[in-house]
């Protein structure tokens, strides 16, 4: 059951969502990215440069909403879809909801696939309160070298005829943010209780709408130091020295390869022990991102206790976090994927998950589909895989 829908729009949007009609608001113009010049930042080191302009409106309906899974939840039946309590506000779910994928970026030669996700965190502000937040994912780089990929972002709630009814701020006032394969940024939304008290003005015909905004940099102008008359000269990011400023994908190799030195933090396998970085954990997984959050036992120890996860397949999950790849796992036995599918979504690793079922799909036949299609209608997977295991079944 595809509970959410997304609509993907480029180019100039406000014409578009104002020419958009009442009666069918998923009919949505469509044209070409556009690029545009920027001004200079009022940072006198960097220059945005060119970038594409896009925008992506996700609509998630009342009717199907919430739609996760209640935690621990185990759905023995593969072929059926989890069920859902209608009778819950719209606001109360336990799962992260993930829109559907969307490339951006080609306009200029940054192509990647992106998603969003929807989830509640914990107050900072307030412990009896939780806060929504939406979160850009990206999911895979169609670009060389692992070249980080610069934005901007913001994110509406919007109506049925494009208008904003909630910002998280202009665009062009926003944080400059980049990203590698499997690298996430949130914003929040505001806590449930400020979100329930706007329900009606925000659901007004049974949908709640998002909108991101996205500019995508082709490469940011960094300035060199002021010249005899103080003019500043900006050149080309990529025509810097690498000895200036190596490749944050060579950063982290080296972070991998020389973690049981210089590693803050243990991670407690049975008996067997592997060092990793607190930031790069805390960056990669939200989960992670919890143990080191006020006063915890992990944080207070440096140690995190794992029962459930062996030694090979947490190291798995580290080397894609710290990498983005696995590369020395043999994608060829159902059950050491469905296993690493374990650890994935016990971690919140979304892009770890999806690759392990698209290469779960590649091995599906007669003699695994019962396995393949429990895990599949057991965790939270993207829709495109429950349909491929049920067309499967179908033939």
């Amino acid at each position: 059951m595809d509970f959410n829908r997304g609509l993907p729009v480029t180019g100039p949007v406000r014409a578009q969502m104002e020419g958009q009609s009442r009666n069918n608001p998923a009919v949505v113009m469509s044209p070409q990215p556009s690029t545009s010049n920027l001004a200079v930042l009022a940072q006198p080191q960097i220059s945005e440069g060119v970038c594409e302009h896009s925008v992506y409106i996700w609509e998630l309906k009342e009717s199907t909403f919430p739609a996760a899974v209640v935690p621990n939840e185990r759905i023995l039946d593969p072929i059926r879809e989890p069920s859902r309590d209608t009778s819950s506000s719209i606001f109360d779910f336990h799962r992260l909801l993930d829109s559907g994928v969307f490339i951006r970026g080609q306009e200029v030669q940054k192509p990647a696939e992106w998603k969003l996700q929807l989830g509640m965190k914990q107050s900072q502000n307030n412990q009896t309160d939780q806060e929504l937040q939406i979160t850009l994912v990206c999911m895979k780089c169609y670009i060389p070298d692992a070249v980080p990929i610069w934005t901007k972002f913001s994110f509406e709630i919007i109506d049925e005829d494009g208008q904003a009814l909630y910002t998280t701020g202009c665009i062009y006032d926003a944080e400059l943010r980049h990203f590698l394969p499997g690298m996430s940024s949130s914003i929040s939304l505001g806590t449930k209780t400020e979100l329930q008290a706007k329900r009606d003005e925000y659901i007004r015909d049974g949908s709640l709408r998002f909108r991101l905004r996205l500019n995508i940099y082709q490469e940011l102008l960094v300035a060199a130091a002021p010249t005899d008359n103080e003019r500043e000269l900006y050149i080309p990011a990529s025509k810097r020295s690498r000895q200036e400023l190596p490749s944050l994908l060579g950063t982290l190799e080296d972070l991998w390869n020389s973690r049981e030195t210089s590693g803050d933090i243990t991670i407690r396998c049975g008996d067997q022990n592997i060092k990793a970085h607190k930031f790069i954990l805390s960056a990669r997984s939200k989960v992670f991102a919890g143990m080191f959050d006020k006063e915890t036992k992990e944080l207070q120890t440096n140690i995190i206790e794992v029962e459930d996860v062996s030694l090979d397949d947490m190291l798995y999950l580290l080397e894609f976090m710290y990498l983005g790849d696995l590369n020395r796992f043999e994608w060829t036995s159902v059950d050491q994927i469905c296993t690493l599918v374990y650890v994935a979504d016990k971690y919140w690793i979304v892009p770890l998950m999806i690759k392990c079922f698209q290469n779960l799909m590649k091995l599906m036949d007669l003699e695994n589909f019962g396995k393949i299609a429990r895990v599949t209608f057991t965790y939270d997977c993207e829709k495109e895989f429950k349909d491929e295991v049920r067309h499967f079944y179908e033939r």
